[in-house]
């Protein structure tokens, strides 16, 4: 009888322990057993010097970053000034070859909007005709 006992204990199989439904509803899902943070390959720590290394790497990047930044902030301030610069001269040059004319008040009142646009009051006279200056050389 011994021996029938021992020899059912070893034909008995280890099973996983019965495990209620989860509360989801969710069968098909598994037991957690590790976080994936204890499961992740600890990183091998760098010497001292490798990182100060590492630093100084990073550190002339970002200057040289901020020098090229510099630079085309610079360019782009340069040709803002130029650019101010023409428009300025433009302005000048038409003002000196702009031509200066009388024209009485009933004439402007007579007159289309097209051709008010060609012409920019200067300021009036003592008789009250208005004093216009032509733009351009016609």
């Amino acid at each position: 009888m011994a021996d029938s006992a021992t020899s059912n204990v070893s034909t008995t199989k280890i099973t996983k322990p019965i495990r209620g439904t989860a509360v989801s509803g969710r069968v098909w899902k598994t037991v957690q057993t590790k976080r994936n943070s204890s499961m992740k390959a600890k990183a091998i720590p760098r010497g001292w010097e490798k990182q100060l290394e590492a630093r100084k790497q990073q550190e002339i990047v970002k200057r040289m970053q901020f020098e090229m930044k510099e630079e085309i902030r610079l360019a782009k301030e340069e040709k803002r000034k130029e650019a101010e610069e023409r428009k300025k001269r433009k302005e000048e040059n038409e003002k000196r070859a702009e031509v200066m004319q009388m024209v009485s008040a009933a004439k402007v009142k007579r007159m289309k909007k097209k051709q008010l646009k060609l012409l920019r009051k200067v300021g009036s006279d003592v008789s009250g005709s208005t004093v216009k200056r032509r733009k351009g050389g016609k």
